[in-house]
């Protein structure tokens, strides 16, 4: 095996990680096909590139479910300021479609970022004065 400086083989081994290919390590750094394969095996080329895979698989995998989770809250928070608006005004003011609105919005986002099936229909009910425990 033709012995290579570290920087070749380095440099090999980036050509590999972008295509994948012995024949792109080959053609892009003037080897043979049998150095290439020998320094591929050697250097562990290929468990390298899948300890780089998983890391990114990770890295990815760890921003998705942040961005569930502020997903879910914010759904959680319009389901709260449906509910809040309803609670805090008077019967003659309450717009039910915009209560109603803001609560299945809310609670379609916190199901769908919790990767639950969003809900077909809300209703909301507003009860007189003094009924609000009555079911």
């Amino acid at each position: 095996m033709k012995v290579l400086k570290p920087a070749q083989i380095e440099e090999m081994f980036l050509v590999y990680q972008e295509k994948q290919t012995l024949k792109a390590v080959v053609d892009t750094c003037k080897i043979s096909y049998p150095t290439a394969s020998k320094y591929r095996k050697s250097h562990k080329w290929d468990e390298r590139l899948a300890k780089i895979q998983d890391a990114v698989v990770r890295r990815v995998s760890k921003k998705d479910e942040n961005h569930r989770v502020r997903h879910a809250k914010i759904g959680m928070m319009l389901q709260a300021k449906g509910v809040d608006k309803i609670q805090n005004m008077t019967r003659d003011e309450i717009d039910p479609r915009l209560a109603k609105d803001l609560i299945k919005d809310g609670v379609d986002m916190e199901r769908t970022a919790i990767g639950d099936v969003p809900v077909d229909n809300v209703i909301v009910l507003v009860l007189p004065p003094g009924m609000e425990g009555i079911r």
